[in-house]
C-alpha cells in the first residue's frame, strides 16, 4: 500500500493552513416514545474522518506529482485504492481521495483542494 508523503509523491505534500476535519458518527438512534431515545454504536468502526486539505500556491510540477499519485495504480488509483496517510493530528489510517479540485491562479501556480475519506479494510 502506497503512502501519501513527500518520499512517495516526490514533492512537498504538507497542506496549507486551514485544513478542516469532519467526523461522521455511525450511531443508530431508536425513538422509544415520550422523547426518550436509545443510541447504539453501529459496527466496529463507529466514526469516519473526512479531511479537506488545501494545497495553495503550488507549482505545476508539484500539482502534477500530487495528481499523478492519486491517479496511479500504485497510489490512489482514481479513488479506487486506499493509501496510507497521517493527518495533522490523529492516527495514521487508510484513506481514499474522493474529490479533487485544481484552480490555476497564475503562470506555474495552482491551488489544489483534496478531500480524503477514511476507509476501513483489511
Amino acid at each position: 500500500m502506497a503512502t501519501f508523503d513527500s518520499n512517495t509523491v516526490g514533492s512537498d505534500v504538507s497542506p496549507s493552513f486551514s485544513p478542516s476535519l469532519s467526523i461522521e458518527q455511525n450511531v443508530e438512534v431508536v425513538e422509544l416514545g415520550d422523547g426518550y431515545q436509545q443510541r447504539l454504536l453501529n459496527g466496529l468502526n463507529t466514526k469516519k474522518r473526512r479531511w479537506t486539505l488545501p494545497f495553495n500556491s503550488r507549482s505545476d510540477a508539484v500539482t502534477t506529482n500530487i495528481l499523478n499519485f492519486l491517479e496511479s495504480s500504485t497510489g490512489g488509483n482514481n479513488g479506487q485504492k486506499a493509501f496510507t496517510w497521517t493527518p495533522p493530528y490523529g492516527l495514521t489510517g487508510k484513506w481514499v481521495c474522493d474529490t479533487i479540485n485544481v484552480e490555476k491562479i497564475a503562470y506555474d501556480l495552482n491551488n489544489i483542494s483534496l478531500q480524503f475519506v477514511e476507509v476501513f479494510e483489511t
